[in-house]
């Protein structure tokens, strides 16, 4: 794979966040105890990664089951929730999230947003965990396994599976609990300057390769994230004033 990259998209007007440099300032992503609340009530479903209206409801973004159902409704119409899955699709998140959702204020679209992309990462560790068990399981279904094998691969299939458990506020900024590391995470930081040029509302997203122009689904890792970026203090020229 090619080495990754960050592709920015500066909007300089009108945007789901107000126009640039009035509004709101974005808000804080969702807190710990509301990420637990969500984690809580998704490991308790049949699906953990399907969100519904009551997933809204316990994020906050709602506070009655009829707006969730509302909201609910508004996401899959745009997209950033899958109809069929019920799980979100933060490459949908745009612009159009104004108006098809409209039930809901700004801020709260913002920590709609919060919560998509929050929940996405659920869903990554889950399918980690998930791919892993299935590893292990297969492994003890396996007759010429020696007996300190077997021991040792029941060991682990109990660990990864208490792990695939634990809240979010058990667990290092990583997503590794406290107790034990997560095996096959690694913790790494990948930073990137944001471009001078870019100010307003601008959006990131990390890609495969370099691009200039059109970007398409097929050059996309993650993303998008949504930055606001403060434009620089005016420059005053105190040389024409008169006296």
């Amino acid at each position: 794979m090619s080495a990754i990259n960050f592709w920015w998209k500066s909007v300089s007007t009108g945007s789901m966040f107000g126009r640039t440099g009035t509004g709101p300032r974005p808000t804080d992503d969702l807190t710990i105890p509301t990420r637990d609340d969500l984690f809580d009530l998704q490991i308790r479903s049949d699906d953990f990664t399907r969100l519904t209206a009551e997933s809204l409801r316990v994020a906050k973004i709602v506070e009655t089951k009829q707006y969730a159902n509302s909201v609910l409704r508004g996401c899959i119409r745009c997209g950033v929730i899958n109809a069929e899955t019920g799980q979100p699709d933060t490459t949908k998140i745009n612009r159009d999230m104004v108006n098809k959702i409209a039930i809901i204020s700004v801020p709260k679209q913002r920590e709609l947003v919060n919560m998509l992309f929050f929940w996405e990462e659920e869903m990554m560790r889950w399918r980690l965990l998930s791919r892993e068990e299935d590893d292990l399981t297969s492994q003890l279904s396996n007759s010429t396994l020696s007996a300190n094998a077997l021991v040792h691969a029941k060991e682990n299939l109990q660990i990864v599976q208490a792990k695939k458990r634990v809240p979010p506020s058990r667990r290092d900024d990583s997503g590794r609990s406290f107790e034990e590391l997560l095996p096959g995470y690694e913790r790494k930081k990948i930073t990137a300057a944001i471009p001078s040029v870019d100010q307003g509302q601008t959006y990131v997203f990390v890609t495969n390769c370099d691009v200039e122009g059109t970007l398409d689904d097929t050059k996309v890792l993650f993303g998008p994230a949504v930055l606001e970026v403060n434009p620089p203090a005016p420059e005053i020229n105190y040389s024409v004033l008169k006296e």
